[in-house]
């Protein structure tokens, strides 16, 4: 929202320490057990392109470290992205689906 007029608008740059940079849109999708807590900014006007309809939360930038707008309701070890390896985990997901055959919903 734009402080002298009140109207939102779309902001394409912006001036940090006096140098003109562009910036660009920022939202998360929160892992399990948390509950956004603000909305994203969002651009309405068509575009050419489509996200998925995610729950997208507001991110921030503070104290040198971007922050996510949301909260822990529930934790469980299992969910935790920090479990998982990567470079094994799409590996695994081809060999469980080869192992299933053809799975039709």
């Amino acid at each position: 929202m734009d402080p002298e007029t009140g109207q939102y608008r779309t902001v394409t740059k912006v001036k940090v320490h006096g140098a003109t940079e562009r910036c660009y849109g920022v939202a998360a999708f929160l892992e399990p057990g948390l509950v956004r807590s603000h909305l994203p900014a969002a651009d309405y006007r068509p575009k050419a392109y489509l996200l998925p309809m995610w729950a997208y939360t507001a991110v921030g930038f503070r104290e040198g470290r971007y922050w996510a707008a949301g909260f822990r309701i529930e934790y469980n070890p299992k969910w935790d992205p920090r479990h998982y390896d990567d470079r094994k985990l799409l590996s695994a997901m081809r060999s469980y689906r080869k192992s299933m055959g053809k799975v039709r919903f």
